[in-house]
């Protein structure tokens, strides 16, 4: 795994205690918020990739960058979402709820390796273009959760 630097950039927010301060956000700021702009913010990195890509601009420092601002966009995501989740769903589908996330964690983990070995023979512009637009969409579905997302802490911004 040392051979692979955007793997390693990725991890590092996790290893380097990023996910401490994103669980402040995730107690502190509006779930909901934080929710699209993470995704927001992942679709913007993965569009400058496919823009940078399709203009042969796009090199290792940049990949490593980008890796690692996912990761730490990712790492503020979860925590929100776990808190998000509970807040929203009644508490008698709470279970299957929590079930269906972590089935799909675990999908992920073993189709995403799969379907990134068979991307990789396409142009990797357009794998970039389609990563972003499930942010985009992952962002639709934010904006129409209600405004809140469950409570946020006594005295803290919205």
């Amino acid at each position: 795994m040392s051979g692979k630097p955007g793997w390693q950039a990725q991890r590092c927010p996790q290893v380097f205690s990023w996910p401490a301060p994103a669980g402040v956000f995730a107690d502190r700021f509006d779930r909901r918020t934080l929710l699209l702009c993470g995704n927001l913010l992942g679709a913007a990195i993965l569009g400058t990739l496919a823009l940078l890509q399709s203009s042969s601009a796009l090199g290792l420092p940049v990949l490593t960058s980008a890796a690692l601002l996912l990761g730490m966009a990712g790492s503020t995501l979860t925590p929100a979402e776990n808190v998000a989740v509970r807040n929203l769903v009644h508490p008698d589908l709470l279970p299957r709820a929590l079930s269906l996330m972590q089935a799909r964690t675990a999908v992920s983990l073993i189709a995403g390796p799969v379907a990134g070995g068979a991307l990789l023979t396409a142009e990797p512009a357009w794998v970039f273009t389609l990563d972003a637009a499930t942010y985009l969409l992952a962002a639709a579905c934010m904006a129409a959760l209600p405004s809140g997302a469950g409570p946020v802490a006594q005295g803290s911004p919205r």
